[in-house]
């Protein structure tokens, strides 16, 4: 029964592999990067039209440029990972995810740690204008404003816009996205409780990720948790996921479900 259900998985999942629901923006990408950086973002949205087209190679060069142009970009070694799943080769596929994993964590301090650069820069821009204006003793009343009141005002909107970037950069999650990529990897290599973590990750990071409790209902039902499988099939439901006829037919024969 549990090899019949893994069958049927891998078949669900190679029907719907080269449809890429790839994120519309990755988390927290401002207007902060160099241009290295920017370069390998570039590359990362030249990868993904690749990718979608189902073009593999061209959309494998694309991504392995943007890790080579920002070492800490933890999407290309993800979209890597994507690529090489499609190959079938799960091996590099899990190596390219593991990669992604860990290199997310530097990545998230690194835009921290730039992000604070601004903040102290645009602090200090906005004490030297303040200086400058008491200096000249000059009324600040947004009427006939001087060139000074004018940068100042335009320094404090951004330092105060920067500031919330901040503090939403601060809880940046790995995305969704990746971790249902990961965790189809895992279960592909049987690694089912490991690919269950992933789903879970994702459905954490987004509530809404429909494809993921479907997966997610699978594990734990090839694992015998009839409790969690069926919780985890009506949260794929009431989604409107796409759900295997026949795994939902023994779903209900097995657990039960109305």
């Amino acid at each position: 029964m549990k090899r019949k259900f893994f069958l049927l998985f891998l078949a669900a999942v190679a029907m719907t592999a080269v449809s890429i629901a790839v994120p519309a923006k990755a988390q927290t990408m401002s207007e902060l990067y160099n241009k290295a950086e920017s370069n390998s973002m570039r590359e990362i949205e030249k990868g993904k039209k690749e990718l979608d087209a189902g073009k593999l190679k061209a959309a494998e060069k694309h991504f392995k440029e943007a890790a080579k142009l920002m070492k800490q970009n933890y999407q290309a070694y993800a979209y890597l990972g994507i690529v090489a799943f499609m190959k079938k080769d799960l091996k590099a596929s899990l190596d390219w995810f593991k990669t992604s994993f860990d290199k997310f964590s530097v990545y998230k301090a690194y835009i921290l740690e730039r992000k604070r650069d601004y903040v102290r820069e645009l602090e200090r821009q906005q004490g030297n204008l303040r200086l400058e204006l008491d200096k000249h003793d000059m009324q600040y009343e947004g009427i006939n404003a001087t060139a000074v009141e004018t940068h100042y005002e335009s320094v404090k909107n951004m330092l105060k816009d920067y500031k919330k970037q901040l503090e939403k950069d601060k809880n940046m999650k790995y995305p969704a996205f990746f971790h249902f990529k990961y965790g189809n990897a895992l279960f592909a290599a049987r690694k089912m409780d490991k690919a269950k973590e992933q789903y879970l990750a994702a459905v954490q990071t987004d509530p809404n990720f429909k494809d993921a409790y479907s997966n997610l209902a699978v594990c734990y039902f090839i694992g015998g948790d009839c409790p969690h499988a069926v919780q985890a099939y009506k949260k794929a439901k009431e989604l409107k996921a796409k759900i295997n006829p026949r795994f939902e037919r023994d779903l209900k024969k097995r657990c039960g479900v109305q």
